[in-house]
């Protein structure tokens, strides 16, 4: 009897534990910041990247796709950190809207350039999108560094910039 009360209360404490140490809220402040700040930094560096080929392909803007998609998801599987989520969700909506570039966008500057015959009006298109793509960009970083200060203030972290 002993031995099977200590077995379900060995059980109960496992579940209890396995409950409240989800993956995230183990992370220290610091760690849950810099792990959401890297992932955007590599998702930035990808998208760099890819608008730095002479001769982009279909299936370069795919890949880069499927890796935002695949930075979303990590950053999505963080637990709000001690129940905020703020900071966490405007990421998201920052990799969305890199996201958005590849679906519409990017794939409308493919085709204008991968033709064969461009004009004097689609430099001014490609332009004009690019310009768009800059205010809009400025716009989610500047929110998203706004998020980033107030988690900092609310959860006591010093953010330092490099």
């Amino acid at each position: 009897m002993f031995l099977r009360a200590f077995g379900l209360m060995l059980v109960w404490l496992m579940v209890g534990l396995l409950t409240t140490c989800r993956k995230g809220e183990s992370l220290s402040v610091s760690a849950y910041n810099d792990r959401i700040v890297a992932e955007l930094e590599r998702a930035s560096r990808r998208m760099s990247a890819y608008y730095a080929i002479s001769d982009p392909e279909i299936t370069q803007l795919d890949a880069l796709q499927n890796y935002l998609n695949a930075a979303r998801e990590r950053i999505l599987n963080l637990p709000p950190y001690q129940g905020d989520a703020a900071f966490r969700d405007e990421a998201i909506q920052v990799l969305d809207f890199y996201e958005r570039l590849c679906k519409e966008q990017s794939r409308s500057l493919l085709n204008l350039t991968q033709d064969g015959y461009y004009t004097i009006e689609d430099s001014l298109l490609v332009r004009r999108i690019v310009a768009s793509i800059l205010v809009e960009e400025y716009r989610y970083n500047s929110r998203l560094l706004e998020r980033q200060k107030e988690f900092a203030r609310e959860h006591g972290l010093l953010l330092i910039k490099e």
